[in-house]
């Protein structure tokens, strides 16, 4: 580790990463060498504006079939991964389970998918990457962590949309890896001899399909 432990809280290691990744792109690969890499604006590009009211329009009545079916689907699809994010961080942080925040959090996010809705934006859930990054890196362990990185990132995509269209998706990426390296419970190869088969399988399949996948 580059960075001392203490130093960590004020500039966090992946924030150092991404802003010297984006600079060795923009000046050594791009302008010296000739050779420009995949970034963000190049991927998706970031208009810089606040969303509008935007109140969905459904056309003919045989599109609410279609609507409550993917709807249905999502939301199981959120939810889930949503416990099974606060499952992650708790294990993290050594926290024990809690049902009250579990069905806090489920509240919460039907609440902001339905607002974000009416602004013409997707709906969303808890991120196992996000989130483990932010605790595991980074140190967070509070609410002002989750709060700020929301801020931020709507200050990033309203004010700065510029600045993130030049980050590039290879330091993105790299980052990723590192927070795999640091979250990936190790003795997991040490114990699956010594646990039920069935349980063995799907952690090697799990772990392939995502490597892969």
């Amino acid at each position: 580790k580059v960075i001392p432990p203490k130093y960590q809280r004020v500039l966090p290691s992946s924030l150092v990463a991404i802003i010297f990744g984006t600079l060795w792109e923009q000046f050594v690969h791009r302008a010296a060498l000739g050779i420009s890499t995949r970034t963000v604006g190049g991927t998706e590009q970031l208009n810089g504006s606040l969303p509008r009211w935007h109140v969905p329009q459904v056309g003919k009545d045989g599109e609410w079939g279609v609507i409550f079916q993917y709807a249905i689907s999502l939301t199981f699809v959120g939810l889930i991964e949503s416990v099974m994010t606060l499952q992650a961080c708790d294990e993290i942080t050594e926290t024990l389970p809690s049902v009250f925040r579990s069905n806090q959090e489920c509240v919460a996010q039907g609440v902001a998918n339905l607002v974000s809705g009416l602004f013409g934006a997707m709906g969303g859930d808890a991120m196992i990457g996000q989130s483990t990054i932010n605790i595991s890196v980074n140190g967070a362990r509070g609410r002002l962590s989750g709060a700020t990185a929301g801020i931020l990132m709507l200050f990033f995509v309203v004010v700065l949309s510029d600045v993130i269209s030049v980050v590039p998706i290879g330091t993105l990426t790299g980052v990723l890896f590192m927070v795999v390296l640091s979250t990936f419970c190790w003795d997991t190869f040490r114990l699956l001899p010594k646990i039920p088969r069935g349980d063995a399988f799907v952690i090697v399949e799990t772990t392939v399909l995502a490597v892969v996948f």
